[in-house]
Order: C-alpha cells, then sequence, then structure tokens
C-alpha cells in the first residue's frame, strides 16, 4: 500500500520524545538510502488519517529527512492489535537501546499505561495471587494508591509472560518506577545504568528511607499530621541524597555495586553533621538503663552470678573457663562499642559490626 510520509505515524506505544532516534543511525541510514534507495518492507496498520508502523522508526525519520512529505512509499498493511503493537514495540526499544535500565522502565511504563487506558490485554491473573503482589495501573507501587482503579490490577508475573522478559528485569523495573512515583527518585536517575545498578539502587534507597518512613507511619497512627508530613520530606530527601550520588557514581565509574552500600551511607550520613532523630535517642536511652540493670544484685542474671560465685569452688574447670571468656568477651565488646562511639561514622559501623558478631 503506497502512502504519503505525511500520512505515516509512529507506533503509539513508541515515546519519540523519551527515546527518539539515535542520529548516527539515522545518518547511516540515510547514505543507504540515497545509495540504495528505501527497502519497503516495513509492516503497519490502517488508523484514521494514515497509518501507523509498528517498527522502523529510525527508517521512517531517515525517509523524512531526504524526501518531501508528499513522497509515496509501499508499506506492509497487518491487521495489528493494540497488544501486538506494544509486543513490537518492546522488542524495537530492546534491539535498538540494549538493556539499559531506563530503557527497561520506559518499555514497562508504556505497557502498564496502554493497560490502565484498556488498550492492552496482559492476561489472566492467577487466582491465588497475594494482595502483596498486586498493583493497580497505571501505578507501579504495590498497593491501592493514588486512586487508581482497582479494576485495572497487575503483577510482575503478568508482565514477565506479556514481554518475555526474566523475571529479575521486570521486578527491577517497577521498583524503579515506583521509587520515582513516590518522589523518591528520578528518571534521570536511572539513565545509563544496567539492571544491576537501577536494582542496587533501588535497595539501598529505600533502606535509608524506610526508617523516616516508619516515623511517618507512627506519627499518622497518633494523629499527628504535621510530624508525619515532616517525616515523608526527610525520606524523600533522604532517598534523594543517597539515589543521586550512586547514579552519578555509576555513571562516572567511581561507584561499583560492591561499594555502593558504603557510598550509600555516606550520602545519607554526611560528615560534620548531625541529625535529630528523636526516637534514635529514645531508643539510646532506654538501652542505656537495660545495660546499667543487666549484672546488678537483683537483676535475673546479677542473682546467678552472685550464687555462682557464691559456691564458685565447686566449679569444675570447663564451667568456671566457659564464665570467664563469656564475661571476659563481654568487657572486650563492651569496652570496644563504647569507643566506636566517638569514631567516624563509615568506621563505626564496619567495627560495631564486627564486635556484635564476635569477628
Amino acid at each position: 500500500m503506497k502512502v504519503k510520509l505525511k500520512s505515516v505515524h509512529p507506533n503509539p506505544f513508541r515515546d519519540m520524545e523519551t527515546y527518539p532516534c539515535k542520529q548516527d543511525k539515522l545518518e547511516a541510514l540515510k547514505r543507504s538510502i540515497e545509495d540504495t534507495d528505501f527497502w519497503e518492507n516495513i509492516v503497519a496498520r490502517e488508523v484514521k488519517g494514515g497509518i501507523e508502523i509498528a517498527y522502523g522508526h529510525h527508517r521512517l525519520e531517515a525517509l523524512r529527512s531526504v524526501y518531501p512529505a508528499t513522497k509515496e512509499f509501499n508499506f506492509i498493511i497487518r491487521d495489528l492489535s493494540d497488544t501486538e503493537m506494544a509486543k513490537i514495540m518492546a522488542a524495537e526499544n530492546m534491539e535498538e537501546w540494549g538493556s539499559d535500565a531506563d530503557v527497561e522502565q520506559e518499555t514497562v511504563r508504556a505497557i502498564v499505561k496502554g493497560y490502565a487506558a484498556g488498550r492492552i490485554d496482559l492476561g489472566p491473573m492467577k487466582k491465588d495471587t497475594p494482595k502483596t503482589a498486586i498493583r493497580y495501573a497505571p501505578a507501579f507501587t504495590i498497593g491501592d494508591v493514588r486512586g487508581a482503579p482497582t479494576e485495572r490490577p497487575y503483577t510482575a508475573e503478568m508482565l514477565v509472560k506479556f514481554l518475555g522478559w526474566n523475571e529479575y528485569r521486570v521486578k527491577t523495573a517497577l521498583q524503579s518506577l515506583a521509587l520515582i512515583e513516590s518522589g523518591k527518585a528520578k528518571a534521570e536517575t536511572f539513565k545509563g545504568l544496567s539492571a544491576e545498578q537501577a536494582s542496587v539502587t533501588n535497595t539501598l534507597v529505600n533502606r535509608h528511607s524506610k526508617p523516616f518512613e516508619a516515623r511517618a507511619k507512627l506519627a499518622r497512627a497518633r494523629g499527628d499530621e504535621v510530624a508525619a508530613r515532616a517525616a515523608e520530606k526527610d525520606a524523600k530527601n533522604k532517598a534523594g541524597k543517597v539515589a543521586g550520588t550512586l547514579s552519578s557514581g555509576f555513571r562516572k565509574g567511581t561507584i561499583s555495586t560492591r561499594s555502593a552500600g558504603e557510598e550509600a551511607w555516606r550520602a545519607a550520613n554526611p560528615l560534620g553533621k548531625t541529625e535529630e532523630l528523636p526516637e534514635i535517642n529514645r531508643k539510646a536511652k532506654s538501652l542505656a538503663n537495660s545495660l546499667s540493670k543487666l549484672l546488678t544484685d537483683d537483676s535475673q542474671q546479677g542473682l546467678a552470678l552472685a550464687e555462682i560465685i557464691k559456691f564458685a569452688k565447686h566449679l569444675d574447670e570447663e564451667s568456671l573457663e566457659s564464665l570467664n571468656l563469656a564475661l571476659s568477651g563481654l568487657e572486650s565488646r563492651c569496652a570496644g562499642l563504647r569507643a566506636n562511639l566517638h569514631k567516624k561514622p563509615a568506621q563505626k559501623v564496619r567495627e560495631s559490626v564486627k564486635m556484635i558478631g564476635g569477628q
């Protein structure tokens, strides 16, 4: 079927603004068209006002740069459904842009958006699917959020089947999109990152914002909306710092997935700054109170120790050695932890973990 260039439209599920044609590929296609003419094998479907191509967006743009909008070309017309167009778009995205995390996210976003609009069929959901696995299009956060219509539920498993990707990539894309949706990360955060780097970013951003979200939940349960909103703001600020640091470091090559945890901690807890965390202060006072009573004469452990000391001459060597080792180890760990309270944050965390683990 011959169609004028001005009547040819892109795949409705391909976001040309987010993922425009690559200039180097366009230049190569322009040279090829000028040398060997246009290979008329692009599949499209008829729509009101012209046609929509299923793939071949680079070739279409190359044609437009070489020929006038009134020039006609042959296209292969097929009766393609929205679902088929979406699957072809996903395949073209992956072929042209590789496995970058942001491309995977945009592909998943387009599919979920199309599903929310009722244009794409993701297939049935398993009857025994737990609520903790269900999202509601067009949202990406698990659960019924932002007033999303509950009649459009979906799961990562449904997207895996639709796209033919592995579960890891789909879940990573959904988690990243949920962070963007919640305001804890920006779309630019994941530009140029691999799926593994995106997954690490997701995990660490959630880890460092979770305590503030828990504080917000407790404040809201007490009816303190002002405190809840303040805590939510803190959560987003902390998440933003971690996401920004990791994103920049991954792209520059200064951060690896192995060093990401420590770099995220530093971003969340900059040296020279003190954060006011009321719940941490309460925990410190409560722990101090408990520790001070640990081996007192009226504590359970203190009474047991007093009785053992009273009849110490009846202890066998093995029991005496075990108790001596335990008390000596406790004394050593306490001294180390006490000294650790005054060390630099990064060093403090590493040594505390070793000490508590007895290593």
